[in-house]
């Protein structure tokens, strides 16, 4: 039922060029767009070209909503400690993903913090970490790790910076499979953004207000805690951001976990990371992907209406530095959203505990335009007295 890699599939076979590259990747978002879901395919290899990966977007299937944080990018980091566990040897730093768009800020951070390379072929300028050729939407001290690490097979105009990830890579591809990559994406965009966002009526409408915190509710939702992922947990009573100073509270914090709560500071869902197992299953992501699955399921078996994620909040126990795991978590919340975050009340991504450190307060503004002007993550302390 949960699994990181729903999009991936395990191949053996060798990339010849650059152009044999793009044409795979291209295939893949093709067959992704076919499936109702963002545009976007990848394939991951090693140094030589050698594939042991392919994968598509599986963030929706035909209409349904399944996992924001299902992109190709981030389901290969995944699946490639998956493999390593089942005792496949290569390292982080021999794998490339070849992907037939620019990285979003969640696949870009899970790269970083993977230590893999990736190289795109089309640009994204609203979302993707790349302006002017260069990988520079992320925080400037992840620059010279992120030009050693990523590339693009071509920049309109002149020839691409690929060369320097892998050699099968250098040459250039030809500009029709650079357009079929952009076409892929645009059909798809606006109706699995809305998919995830909902209309701006659905999703206002959608208050916590329409989910009490009632001990009927609590009944009904624990059917599900056995079906949760580990790690991933519904409070045991009522727990609120006033609590937080309690055992039980804290609890939910540990390890540096992460809570979601709705608009009246109570805790929907609590999740821990699993990061000795891929750098890319932080507590952030585990939520999301959690908590999307227990709002269809609570609603398809139970016509319970749990709280639209835009009405909702996530919430840490401390802010993060500036890193490439910071930059992965803000841009899954991002991919949570899709669109502006309805609880204005509360941050998007609050924290109990926030240091006197400047960059965190600029840290949203140095990601792509989506996460400021669409998605408009807003990040600081949650006072739990006030709450």
């Amino acid at each position: 039922m949960f699994t990181q890699t729903p999009g991936v599939s395990s191949v053996s076979y060798r990339i010849c060029n650059a152009e044999h590259a793009a044409r795979r990747v291209v295939a893949l978002a093709k067959r992704a767009t076919a499936a109702g879901t963002f545009g976007v395919g990848g394939i991951l290899m090693d140094r030589s070209g050698h594939v042991l990966a392919e994968a598509i977007n599986a963030v929706a299937d035909h209409g349904e909503i399944l996992d924001p944080t299902a992109h190709a990018e981030r389901q290969l980091v995944d699946w490639l400690f998956q493999a390593q566990a089942r005792g496949l040897a290569i390292a982080p730093r021999d794998s490339v993903i070849v992907s037939s768009l620019d990285p979003c800020a969640m696949c870009a951070g899970a790269i970083l913090s993977a230590g893999l390379s990736c190289v795109a072929l089309a640009e994204d300028s609203l979302s993707g970490i790349h302006v002017s050729g260069q990988p520079h939407r992320i925080p400037p001290k992840l620059w010279p790790i992120a030009e050693a690490t990523f590339g693009l097979f071509q920049v309109r105009g002149r020839l691409g910076t690929a060369g320097h990830v892998s050699p099968v890579l250098s040459e250039d591809v030809p500009s029709q499979l650079l357009n079929e990559a952009e076409l892929c994406f645009q059909r798809s965009l606006e109706r699995t953004r809305g998919l995830i966002s909902g209309s701006e009526d659905e999703a206002a409408n959608a208050s916590s207000n329409a989910y009490e915190i009632s001990s009927e509710n609590w009944r009904n939702l624990n059917a599900f805690a056995g079906k949760l992922p580990d790690g991933v947990r519904l409070p045991e009573e009522r727990v609120t951001l006033e609590d937080f100073s309690s055992h039980q509270g804290a609890a939910l914090l540990r390890d540096d976990g992460c809570v979601l709560i709705n608009e009246a500071s109570a805790v929907l869902l609590a999740a821990e990371g699993h990061e000795q197992l891929s750098p890319a299953r932080s507590s952030v992501l585990e939520l999301i992907r959690a908590y999307v699955w227990l709002r269809n399921s609570a609603w398809i078996q139970l016509r319970l209406r749990l709280p639209h994620q835009r009405k909702c909040s996530l919430i840490k126990l401390r802010a993060p530095d500036v890193s490439a795991k910071a930059v992965m978590e803000l841009g899954a919340v991002g991919s949570f959203f899709e669109s502006s975050h309805l609880a204005h009340r509360l941050p998007a991504f609050g924290f109990l505990e926030v240091a006197c450190d400047p960059k965190i307060d600029a840290l949203v503004a140095t990601l792509p335009p989506f996460y400021t002007s669409v998605a408009k993550i807003t990040i600081g302390r949650v006072d739990t007295v006030a709450a």
